[in-house]
């Protein structure tokens, strides 16, 4: 496994020490997941589509994060099984490189999604 922080800093202040949290997920393939995943246009431009099918019952979140970190976009949708079909509006987010994020009981799937 891999682990990587990215601090940014403003230096309007300091303050000693950070903590650091994380969850280990277990090493399921993100097809065994997020059956037959699509994620399109990926460069987007103004509408980023997802697709995908989950086997099993479970809560999902989805999230579309910045990279300085801040989350752009969050829908938490609960237990869901089936052929999941979402479309966000990217029209008013600033040009750059993102990340999608899908998480469910069972695992997390990461997506870099460059916004044009």
């Amino acid at each position: 496994g891999r682990l990587q922080l990215l601090f940014q800093s403003d230096y309007s202040g300091t303050a000693s020490g950070w903590t650091a949290t994380w969850q280990e997920t277990s090493a399921i393939e993100e097809n065994e997941i997020f059956r037959d995943i699509s994620v399109y246009p990926n460069p987007a431009e103004n509408i980023l589509n997802i697709n995908f099918n989950l086997q099993q019952t479970q809560a999902l979140n989805i999230s579309l994060v910045s990279v300085t970190g801040k989350v752009v976009f969050n829908e938490e949708v609960g237990n869901f099984v089936g052929d999941f079909k979402k479309t966000i509006d990217l029209s008013t987010f600033t040009r750059g490189i993102y990340f999608l994020q899908l998480i469910s009981e069972q695992g997390i799937l990461n997506r870099k999604i460059v916004l044009q």
